[in-house]
């Protein structure tokens, strides 16, 4: 999701067929070029694969499953170079890419489910639970089983956290709040958007939220202010329905109708829907790349590509 869209020509997005079989997904993830992504779901697994090469059946090309280390349904993936975080339900796994090993699990890192991951750096990662924290780990010293830091400011669930840099991190609760964590100055900044949350994007000077009200709201990242809202084509009241915010775009998964929205960034005016016919429920996870935006729902066959440039799609 925080990757930039750098296709200027985003409108009359094509569905492609069914990318891999990997039903009730929770959570993925893409890379920045798109060759890889992520999957996450309700079957203890994580999948590897590529939504842009096809295999003999036309079908994304699967590249590997990672199956070891979850004892529940995998809730959110995150992965820098050969490193995969990974959570089901209280428990961390950090996995060897290349390898499928599992190097270390954490268990009972949290005292609640465990919502979001992140991890960009080699020396930490970062998670967020219900239990209404967001823990730093590190990397390099895993045995010790006690994170770093532990950030406990949010008064409900942190539904998400990412790094932004060497020093930020952000988060973003269902009591309303995005925090902002400065490392190096060891200080706090708390902005209320006055509703419950449930995902966040980022760009790079500034964030989108989904909220249970059914509105997006774009928000500065210095200095806290509201920038713009979306709202009125999708629905979110419910569910962790996930967003995204490409360079002239923002988009969203819904809980019912189009299994995505694009919004201007700016005018606020909706550009597309995108309408799977066999898409069933909310749509919890989107991803947005250049030229290609993928989304997947819990209750879904399988994860969907959209693309607006057939041609950068090969087959084997």
């Amino acid at each position: 999701l925080q990757s930039m869209l750098t296709n200027t020509n985003t409108t009359h997005l094509t569905l492609f067929p069914s990318i891999c079989t990997h039903t009730h997904t929770h959570t993925h993830t893409t890379s920045d070029d798109t060759k890889y992504c992520l999957t996450a779901g309700h079957d203890r697994t994580v999948r590897l694969w590529n939504p842009l090469r096809l295999d003999a059946k036309s079908e994304a090309l699967p590249m590997h499953i990672y199956a070891d280390g979850h004892m529940h349904a995998v809730s959110a993936v995150a992965s820098h170079d050969v490193t995969m975080v990974s959570s089901s339900n209280k428990s961390l796994v950090v996995t060897d890419m290349v390898t499928a090993k599992v190097k270390h699990r954490i268990s009972q890192s949290h005292t609640g489910p465990i919502n979001n991951v992140d991890v960009r750096q080699e020396a930490i990662f970062l998670s967020a639970s219900y239990d209404g924290t967001c823990k730093l780990w590190d990397a390099r010293n895993l045995n010790r089983q006690t994170p770093i830091q532990i950030c406990d400011e949010a008064k409900d669930s942190v539904t998400c956290v990412q790094l932004d840099g060497p020093h930020a991190i952000y988060t973003a609760s269902v009591d309303g709040h995005m925090r902002l964590y400065d490392i190096r100055q060891g200080r706090v900044t708390d902005c209320n958007v006055g509703a419950p949350i449930v995902s966040m994007a980022m760009a790079d000077d500034c964030v989108v939220v989904s909220c249970l009200d059914g509105t997006m709201r774009l928000v500065d990242k210095e200095l806290g202010e509201l920038l713009n809202t979306y709202h009125g084509a999708h629905t979110t009241s419910q569910y962790a329905v996930a967003c995204g915010i490409t360079f002239r775009h923002v988009l969203t998964g819904s809980e019912t109708g189009p299994a995505s929205v694009l919004y201007d960034l700016v005018t606020a005016k909706v550009v597309q829907k995108l309408q799977d016919v066999e898409s069933k429920g909310p749509t919890c996870a989107v991803a947005a790349q250049e030229k290609c935006l993928v989304t997947a729902s819990f209750h879904s066959d399988a994860p969907l590509v959209w693309t607006n440039d057939a041609s950068q799609v090969s087959r084997d």
